[in-house]
């Protein structure tokens, strides 16, 4: 575990984490420019206050941010559910299609001898 020394509201704080220095220090910045802003708008508040306020909006954006996630999950979900039926289509017509073609080939095959027999018949009645 590391050791991150941060700051939030001019009062330090040591963090202690797996993650990067970097990741903390950019979390604390984050949370230090929201209480600041909270502090700024309502400057009667107490820092605890603050830092109340500052959780519940920060909650609240992540349950909004959660939930917009999970409508655009349930969407993409629904995307790639058609795109495999349409898919599945596609497949069943490309085979009836080969289906078709090859029929279409015995039809020829079965006109074309039945030209020639009809010509020999032709012939033979000449």
């Amino acid at each position: 575990m590391k050791t991150t020394k941060i700051r939030i509201c001019n009062t330090e704080y040591l963090i202690k984490g797996s993650e990067s220095e970097e990741y903390i220090e950019k979390i604390a910045l984050f949370v230090d420019k929201k209480m600041s802003s909270i502090m700024r708008d309502n400057p009667k508040l107490s820092v605890s206050m603050a830092a109340v306020l500052t959780a519940v909006n920060i909650s609240d954006d992540y349950f909004k941010e959660r939930d917009q996630a999970n409508k655009q999950k349930a969407l993409m979900d629904d995307i790639e559910k058609k795109s495999k039926e349409q898919i599945s289509r596609v497949k069943m017509l490309e085979a009836k299609i080969e289906k078709l073609t090859q029929a279409n080939a015995e039809l020829k095959d079965t006109l074309s001898q039945t030209e020639e027999q009809l010509k020999k018949a032709q012939n033979e009645f000449r």
